[in-house]
């Protein structure tokens, strides 16, 4: 065999699909760890484009258990203090005085 018909013979041999030179690389710890996170967030956005909600699978904290009790009844009181604040925030004479001190 001669080196003609050697090189026809690597140009025909069939790759196995999914190896590549890329995939024969031997990755350090920290590499894979960052295809593995991706690979994760890639499924989050994927599942995030089909309308299905994140799941949280974490312990409910104290603050999350007040917000999850407020409802919409708490909104006007939520929007009269803003409304206050606002007008506070306005008033020149209440910044002149934090000014002085």
């Amino acid at each position: 065999m001669d080196v003609q018909e050697s090189e026809e013979s690597e140009d025909e041999m069939p790759q196995q699909p999914g190896k590549d030179l890329e995939s024969e690389a031997v990755l350090t710890p920290e590499e894979a760890e960052k295809l593995r996170c991706r690979a994760v967030v890639d499924n989050m956005l994927e599942d995030l484009r089909n309308g299905k909600r994140p799941e949280d699978n974490t312990e409910e904290t104290d603050i999350d258990q007040r917000l999850n009790q407020m409802n919409y009844k708490n909104f006007p009181l939520l929007r009269r203090a803003a409304a206050k604040l606002n007008v506070k925030a306005k008033d020149k004479s209440m910044m002149s005085s934090f000014v002085l001190e």
